[in-house]
């Protein structure tokens, strides 16, 4: 992840995003109580995946992830992923739409070629926690 990239929320939430698209999945809905479970899922891919980079001594990847995990965690008052579902509504019109604000319906845009294309682009560390987050996403889903 010590590209040249700055790897943030944004840059993580597309990369999650892109690897749903990947699986398969065409939407989110903003506050799904399945997809809040498994948002502390992907914050604990996050933090085993920065001690691996501390570990390894690549001080500017685990500084890359710590800023992810600050920016996707819950508010300490609430409770809320208000970061995450921020970020994501930030991405319109490219990535995501949100037809009718009035509906928590997320479409994300992207097709499938452009979604591998974007994962491709990211580094590793960011593809990979991209892609295993959006295991556990799509997972919750499609669980009954």
């Amino acid at each position: 992840m010590s590209q040249t990239l700055q790897a943030g929320l944004s840059e993580f939430c597309r990369g999650l995003l892109a690897a749903l698209v990947e699986r398969g999945d065409r939407h989110l809905t903003i506050g799904d109580p399945k997809i809040e479970r498994a948002l502390p899922g992907i914050l604990r891919i996050l933090w085993e995946e920065a001690d691996k980079q501390y570990e390894s001594e690549d001080r500017d990847a685990t500084y890359q992830l710590m800023r992810i995990i600050e920016g996707l965690s819950p508010d300490p008052n609430t409770g809320v992923f208000d970061g995450f579902w921020s970020t994501v509504n930030q991405l319109q019109p490219f990535v995501v739409t949100i037809a009718n604000p009035m509906f928590k319906e997320i479409e994300l845009n992207l097709s499938k070629d452009t979604a591998t294309e974007s994962l491709s682009s990211l580094p590793p560390v960011l593809r990979e926690v991209s892609r295993r987050s959006a295991d556990l996403i799509s997972g919750s889903q499609h669980a009954a």
